[in-house]
């Protein structure tokens, strides 16, 4: 990082260090107006584009870091920021037509800062659109932006040789970070995020608009004509598991594109390699003429002199008969307990390395006996393998579990809450791994959390229960994990069930839990990790901010090498220094490392959670509540070990008069 990058990435981190103080309302004005200035200069090819895209970094980290704190300065900045990604556009116009090639900064030897800034442009739109408070800024704009996106996902020059052979929908891994990889990503948020009929129609508006402006720019650039369609054929195939409902009439587009493969005078061969693969996607919705037009164009061209079509041609074959074959293939449910442990074990090898969009047939047909094999059967080898399954499915392929449908009309998504009221039964509990069943249940709030929200105090009692019922110390870990992810998720309405109803020791329920509540960092990933540093810190600002003191008001019986009693905030503030401590450790920062590393769980380790810095997380949180409560936790159970105080100090939150 140049000195300009780090002071950019610099003055964000004032704003966020001081949003609990006075400070924070003039320093957002004052940040705001820079940014605003900078990012409003005159558009020109000598512009500076890695000063933009460093700007646009650090509004989108403060978008991530403040939520609704940066609203104001996201407010200002983005009419800016538009009119930045609308001249974008039309400069890759210009290069998609061959006019131009790609700019670059003055100091510049490859034309990467230009790409960077609209990559920039886009991580920023994403994570606006993730937040409800502010997805409003961007949805009266929905035409618009998803117009644009369509000439930023255009190829051009060297991008096109490869672009069969290395297929960006195919053979990807997670998200693909090319410019195309990016626009596809928002393309999905968008789809994920909007109300499903407005996104339809936005997204049926801005076709229409393209093919127009495409059919009348054909005379003077047929290069721009073909690299725009071959770009919207690859957004509805991108697409095409959401477009299958026949009231949604996206066929018609490729119905009518279609009519090209039987013209006297044959496609470009970029056009032509993506409407075969865009009809392999719909291959069994295709009208039996359509369909047999593609058949013969794919063995047309099956030896064709060009290596991309002819790639094309054999991995569009390949598709179009898997997909008729779907429909002579018996369900895995038919398997029941012959489904090998091994089976599930390749499964969820291939939904981890899965391209972005998976499979229907997979995700219905795997998610429905892994369902089965847990619901109906006590196999706890296959129960295990089955919940590291579902677990994968819901962190990839959650838009499908939640409009797919078994045979009878239900929802995949309304299996998940029996599977964790049984997995919560006492023989399953007993026999699965803990920590897979807590993973489980925080993925499927995580991404089911409007299908868990009505049985939310089922599974809390279940949770209690379950609680009761052993004094193992990794199942115990596991269901604290899932309570620390529910008080991150609702932290007031689960403190209120807690406290209003006994715990089994006669005391309330929260109050049972934090004495349960026993935080071992050993062996624990980075996923529960962030969760728990996240837990805790919303439990305590809750109570000090609310001035609630039912967490407060509890005793906690410490644990070695502790004595004792404490209050709960006191508790809270002892866990939160541990893992403060075991982060700064180095040597547990080289076993955490290789832990994961060796795990492997790239589902898991993609999740934004995980890029929470969790040292600095907690110094800026003591540092804005740093209170009596924190006080007394350092001298009375701290102090006592020296090198523990000087850590404290070493990073500016040893308290004062200590």
């Amino acid at each position: 990082m140049d000195l300009r990058s780090a002071t950019i990435a610099c003055m964000i981190q004032i704003l966020i260090s001081c949003r609990k103080t006075r400070l924070f309302s003039a320093t957002n004005v004052r940040l705001t107006e820079i940014f605003q200035k900078l990012l409003s200069e005159p558009y020109s090819h000598l512009n500076d584009f890695k000063l933009r895209g460093e700007i646009i970094i650090q509004i989108s980290h403060a978008v991530v870091s403040l939520s609704d704190g940066a609203l104001e300065l996201v407010s200002c900045c983005l009419p800016a920021i538009g009119q930045i990604m609308f001249n974008c556009c039309l400069e890759c116009k210009e290069i998609i037509m061959g006019h131009k090639q790609p700019p670059r900064d003055v100091h510049e030897n490859e034309p990467q800062n230009f790409n960077q800034l609209i990559m920039s442009i886009l991580i920023l739109i994403n994570n606006i659109f993730v937040l409800p408070n502010y997805s409003a800024l961007l949805t009266d704009g929905l035409n618009d932006f998803m117009y644009l996106l369509f000439i930023l996902m255009c190829t051009y020059g060297n991008m096109e040789d490869s672009l069969f052979i290395e297929d960006d929908i195919d053979n990807s891994p997670e998200i693909d970070y090319t410019l195309r990889g990016r626009c596809s990503h928002t393309l999905l948020v968008f789809m994920d995020r909007c109300e499903f009929d407005r996104f339809c129609a936005s997204f049926h508006h801005v076709l229409q608009k393209h093919i127009a402006e495409a059919n009348l720019a054909r005379a003077n650039s047929e290069v721009y004509y073909y690299r725009i369609l071959e770009a919207l054929m690859f957004g509805i195939g991108l697409l095409s598991y959401v477009f299958e409902e026949p009231d949604q009439n996206f066929l018609c587009y490729i119905e009518h594109w279609s009519s090209m493969l039987v013209d006297q005078q044959a496609p470009h061969w970029l056009v032509l390699g993506r409407l075969l693969w865009l009809g392999s996607k719909f291959s069994t919705s295709l009208a039996p003429v359509t369909l047999s037009n593609h058949l013969n164009s794919i063995l047309a061209n099956y030896n064709s002199q060009n290596d991309s079509l002819r790639i094309a041609c054999l991995d569009t074959l390949l598709k179009v008969l898997a997909e008729i074959r779907k429909e002579f293939c018996p369900s895995p449910l038919n398997l029941k307990i012959d489904v090998p442990e091994r089976g599930f074990d390749l499964l969820n090898t291939i939904i981890k390395f899965y391209p972005e969009s998976i499979d229907d047939n997979v995700v219905l047909q795997g998610f429905l006996a892994a369902c089965s094999c847990i619901l109906d059967f006590n196999d706890s080898s296959i129960m295990e393998v089955a919940t590291i399954f579902i677990s994968n499915i819901l962190m990839k392929a959650s838009y499908q579990i939640k409009t797919l449908r078994d045979i009878k009309g239900k929802i995949l998504a309304e299996y998940v809450p029996d599977v964790l009221f049984k997995l919560l039964e006492p023989y399953p509990q007993e026999a699965l791994c803990p920590s897979k069943f807590g993973r489980l249940c925080v993925i499927s709030i995580m991404t089911l959390p409007e299908h868990i929200q009505p049985c939310i105090e089922a599974i809390l009692k279940a949770l209690l229960s379950a609680l009761q019922r052993t004094d193992c110390r990794d199942p115990i870990k596991s269901y604290c994990f899932i309570f620390a992810y529910m008080f991150t998720w609702q932290t007031e309405s689960i403190i209120n069930f807690l406290s209003g109803i006994p715990g089994p020791d006669g005391r309330s329920a929260l109050s049972y839990f934090l004495n349960k509540w026993q935080i071992s960092m050993l062996h624990c990933e980075k996923f529960e990790k962030s969760i728990i540093t996240l837990a805790i810190c919303k439990m305590i600002e809750f109570s000090l901010t609310k001035n609630d003191d039912r967490i407060n008001d509890c005793r906690i019986s410490l644990e070695t090498p502790y004595s004792g009693e404490c209050t709960g905030l006191e508790k809270l503030y002892l866990c939160l220094i541990k893992i403060f401590l075991n982060e700064v450790d180095s040597d547990c920062e080289y076993c955490q490392e290789v832990d994961e590393v060796a795990n492997g769980d790239v589902l898991v380790k993609n999740h934004p959670v995980c890029d929470l810095n969790l040292v600095e997380h907690i110094k800026s949180f003591i540092r804005n509540y740093n209170t009596h409560h924190y006080y007394n936790v350092v001298k009375k159970y701290i102090q006592k070990f020296e090198e523990n105080v000087v850590q404290l100090e070493k990073s500016g939150i040893k308290p004062n008069n200590l």
